[in-house]
């Protein structure tokens, strides 16, 4: 699967579907059938033999669903699980180091993606190797720790000078998805809007619809 026809991210945020007590897997297929193509594996603070089990059960679903499956800071874990990729932060894995282990393992397809808050990173993350960007925090968001905020106007000046996709997240939702289309990005990382609805089926369709214009 092209990552560059992904139009909506959703994170599987393990800590905060427990909270809500919702089940990990169920909530993958509910946003699988709201459109999602691309999912993310996030469970912080856990130990990497937790991460890697769980990282196992998903990517059954995963392969069984045709999606892609990104790990969230663990390269380890998701090479081992046979992950379609992994997501790392400005304080994980160099993304060049990363590249140059999966070169070395001639994994030509392998997603490499990198978080960042500025112009700067982004391009810095873009010339190691990185496959996308995740971008933000671009509202206000409770759903990781320690975010920085960015603005709409950073996040279009990205999405403008960067080649690989840039995808917005933090504290996007229904209310102001429109705001990130205005800019011209038409595509968004989400996690608690879908995971704290009733219905992340639906919310997920509506999100799609609304960067699809």
């Amino acid at each position: 699967m092209n990552i560059l026809r992904i139009k909506v991210y959703v994170i599987i945020d393990v800590n905060l579907l427990r909270k809500y007590d919702k089940d990990p897997i169920h909530f993958f297929h509910e946003a699988y059938r709201g459109g999602a193509r691309m999912f993310q594996l996030r469970h912080e603070d856990a130990l990497e033999a937790e991460l890697f089990t769980e990282a196992l059960k998903f990517k059954e679903v995963s392969k069984e669903l045709g999606t892609l499956l990104i790990i969230n800071d663990s390269l380890s874990v998701a090479l081992a699980a046979n992950a379609n990729g992994v997501h790392l932060g400005q304080d994980d894995l160099p993304i060049e180091m990363a590249k140059e282990i999966i070169h070395r393992l001639k994994l030509n397809e392998f997603i490499i993606g990198a978080s960042a808050n500025t112009l700067e990173e982004a391009l810095k993350a873009q010339e190691d190797g990185a496959d996308y960007i995740g971008f933000g925090s671009v509202f206000p968001t409770d759903t990781k720790k320690d975010t920085r905020r960015t603005s709409l106007n950073k996040l279009r000046e990205a999405s403008e000078k960067l080649d690989i996709p840039v995808f917005p997240l933090g504290g996007i939702d229904l209310s102001n998805v429109d705001k990130v289309v205005q800019y011209g990005v038409k595509r968004v990382c989400v996690a608690s809007s879908v995971i704290t609805s009733d219905n992340p089926r639906k919310v997920t369709k509506d999100l799609l619809r609304k960067v699809s214009v």
